[in-house]
């Protein structure tokens, strides 16, 4: 799956979670940004960014058209954080969640929330059934 079909599917499952305000990057700032494709989330009086850096599956070449889609059995949705409603803590595995539900084809083959595991803090890696990776960083 590459960046910018990714950005819509995750645009998309961000407006289905409760009292969710959302807006994709390519619409309100796409020339201002490091990384063009991601969303801002309006949750619980508080805002949130959330970039979307890819790596290609392998032979994927961006400047052709999409054709090496592959679909397999999906992953569990990771389980729910107990932190307020809005915060990243709370919306890294949300989102995760809201992505996997509508993926209704299945091309995401695997899901790791971070948990502020890592040095970016909360976020969650996708990898694709082709072997294309999707990273989901909250922009601190």
């Amino acid at each position: 799956m590459r960046p910018i079909r990714f950005e819509a599917l995750l645009a998309s499952a961000a407006a289905t979670l409760p009292s969710a305000g959302v807006n994709r990057f390519s619409d309100i700032e796409p020339t201002r940004r490091p990384y063009p494709f991601g969303v801002g989330i309006e949750m619980g009086g508080r805002s949130t960014k959330w970039q979307i850096v890819a790596v290609s599956a392998q032979g994927d070449k961006y400047e052709t058209a999409e054709t090496n889609q592959a679909f397999g059995e999906r992953p569990s949705a990771p389980q729910q954080a107990t932190a307020t409603a809005g915060s990243p803590e709370h919306l890294e595995a949300a989102l995760a969640a809201a992505v996997l539900s509508a993926d209704e084809q299945g091309e995401i083959a695997s899901v790791q929330v971070y948990n502020g595991a890592n040095s970016v803090g909360c976020g969650f890696t996708l990898v694709c059934h082709n072997g294309a990776k999707l990273f989901v960083n909250n922009q601190r």
